[in-house]
């Protein structure tokens, strides 16, 4: 059930529909958490970032985004882990943050091309 509401969440965050991806994000991070599910746990906090920057609040985009970078790593995920560095790198650009959104930009090509070996 966690992938199911995450997968909903995605389709309702790309079609504008803020509330609903927002309320199924919610039912599958409990799903989620309940299941120790740690793969989707970090994909629901992914999406909860691209929700917040989408609604403007930078700030739970950004905490998001540590969330699930923080579980990315402990799970080993180098390919999840450039991703989420990857969202993080586009939020300090919009925020006029050049040094971190380079800094986040580097450490997402660097893990994509270990990933892919």
């Amino acid at each position: 059930r966690p992938w199911y509401c995450w997968r909903l969440a995605v389709v309702a965050g790309r079609l504008g529909r803020r509330a609903e991806a927002a309320a199924l994000l919610h039912q599958a991070e409990i799903d989620a958490t309940t299941q120790g599910d740690d793969k989707v746990l970090a994909r629901v906090w992914l999406e909860r970032g691209h929700t917040s920057l989408a609604a403007g609040d930078m700030t739970a985009a950004l905490y998001d985004y540590t969330q699930s970078l923080a579980l990315r790593e402990r799970l080993g995920d180098l390919q999840g882990k450039a991703i989420t560095v990857s969202a993080m790198a586009a939020l300090h650009m919009q925020r006029g943050a050049w040094d971190d959104a380079r800094h986040e930009a580097l450490t997402a090509e660097i893990d994509q091309q270990i990933s892919l070996r």
